[in-house]
């Protein structure tokens, strides 16, 4: 009778949730890296903490899947989500005590991206339990849409905020939004998983990433989509990222709204790309 799984309350705080989360996490690349750029006026600085996220959010993005299959994903997304609000909460703190140190913002750099890893494979083992088999994909395509979608509003609501209230209350207002976007996820219930007959065997955390790592490196396809996925990050991260920042700071007047529409400019092509995909699979 009910198709949509936004039918279903729990659905659609997972939904909500997600697109605030993401959201939070685009406006906050953008206004690390603005603040960053204006602090130390340094393109090897800005690079160097982007890495420093980038780095550890790649290499326990494996480790957040094995930890959400052994533990509930509703927890760990909870926890996620709390740990990345009190870091952006502390970077809000040192800009109104203006104490930044660039080197304690790599450590929260660090920290965002390693929680990163943890938070978004939890949100996406949450699905199974809040909606019928039959509802999967359709739901998949509202969770994957809004992370598209978040590439387009996260950077623009950023660089106007930064435009017109400053850096400091744009850091306070993410802080908030990631604060919200936590508070949907808690809101979430899950039915109680059925244990399987082989759980009380379960493997070695390590284990499973093993197991993981040559499930992917033995098929063709995903190894080769693995690979294309990171040399198009690797690529992109410079030219996009630290690129248009370093550009925008010498030839439009050091504007942080023109660097957070650029950036939303770039999510606007990605989400058309999106559209027009799930037009040939649908």
């Amino acid at each position: 009778m009910f198709s949509s799984p936004l039918y279903f309350p729990n659905f659609r705080w997972l939904w909500l949730g997600q697109t605030l989360i993401l959201s939070a996490a685009k406006f906050w690349m953008v206004s690390l890296t603005w603040l960053v750029l204006q602090k130390t006026a340094s393109g090897l600085a800005v690079g160097t903490v982007l890495v420093a996220a980038a780095i550890p959010r790649a290499l326990f993005m494996l480790v957040g899947g094995a930890i959400s299959d052994r533990w509930s994903p509703r927890n760990v997304a909870i926890i996620g989500g709390l740990i990345n609000t009190v870091l952006i909460g502390i970077a809000t703190v040192l800009l109104i005590l203006d104490g930044f140190n660039l080197i304690v913002f790599i450590v929260i750099a660090v920290l965002f991206g390693s929680f990163e890893a943890i938070l978004y494979p939890a949100i996406l083992a949450l699905l199974p339990q809040l909606v019928r088999k039959s509802q999967l994909a359709e739901a998949n395509a509202w969770i994957q849409g809004s992370e598209q979608f978040t590439e387009v509003i996260g950077p623009a609501g950023a660089g106007f905020m930064i435009g017109a209230f400053g850096l400091t209350i744009a850091f306070a207002i993410n802080t908030l939004v990631f604060a919200l976007g936590s508070l949907f996820i808690y809101l979430v219930r899950t039915r109680r998983r059925q244990p399987l007959a082989t759980e009380p065997e379960k493997q070695a955390l390590t284990g499973e990433i093993v197991l993981g790592l040559k499930y992917a490196w033995t098929r063709p396809a995903i190894r080769v989509s693995l690979l294309l996925i990171a040399m198009i990050n690797f690529a992109m991260l410079g030219p996009i990222i630290i690129g248009v920042a370093a550009l925008v700071n010498v030839k439009f007047g050091a504007n942080a709204t023109t660097f957070g529409y650029l950036q939303s400019a770039c999510g606007i092509g990605a989400l058309q790309g999106f559209f027009q995909f799930a037009q040939q699979l649908y």
